[in-house]
């Protein structure tokens, strides 16, 4: 009986065998085979990609990313506003921004998280609409004239709330109006 002797050597790892009867290249195939195996136990497993609460896969990798654009500020019927707070760089914007505009508004679900894509309407108190902006949020802030208002805010969904609110000539640091839907 005739017994052989092969050995490998990997980074990490020693592979030996004793065989009876086999080939020299079935002998080497084995002991490729076991250096394959012990190179994958030692490779770290690749990180699953991170995913966002809506499901989606969150895949920014290798600067794939789009560069953020940045809120503007914009005017409709002669007011002025900017939306916007949808990322690090937006929410600085809109911080920056907060203290030249009267009229602030958040607009949240009821689990806190913030919600754009909204509808917002802006009526006086002779009931007439001084403005109306599509795809606002989650921060809204406006310039009106100092007075009394009715702020309704229209989600994706179609659900829709509303706030009284007291505007004041200028800007000042009493917060924001928060719209909750129970979203």
């Amino acid at each position: 009986m005739r017994y052989s002797l092969f050995t490998g050597f990997c980074s990490v790892c020693f592979v030996a065998f004793i065989s009876t009867g086999t080939s020299f290249a079935q002998e080497q195939d084995m002991a490729r085979k076991q250096m394959d195996a012990a190179q994958q136990m030692i490779q770290p497993a690749p990180r699953p990609l991170p995913i966002a609460r809506d499901g989606e896969i969150i895949d920014s990798v290798g600067g794939g990313a789009t560069e953020a654009v940045l809120p503007i500020v914009e005017t409709e019927n002669g007011a002025t506003y900017i939306t916007g707070g949808i990322g690090d760089e937006e929410m600085d914007e809109m911080k920056a921004q907060e203290p030249n505009f009267n009229v602030r508004v958040l607009i949240v679900a009821s689990s806190g998280e913030y919600m754009g894509e909204n509808a917002i309407r802006f009526i006086n108190q002779q009931n007439a609409e001084v403005l109306r902006v599509k795809d606002v949020g989650p921060f809204f802030y406006t310039n009106l004239p100092a007075g009394h208002y009715l702020v309704e805010v229209a989600s994706p969904s179609g659900m829709i709330k509303s706030a009284k609110i007291v505007v004041k000539e200028k800007a000042t640091a009493s917060g924001k109006t928060v719209i909750r839907f129970n979203e």
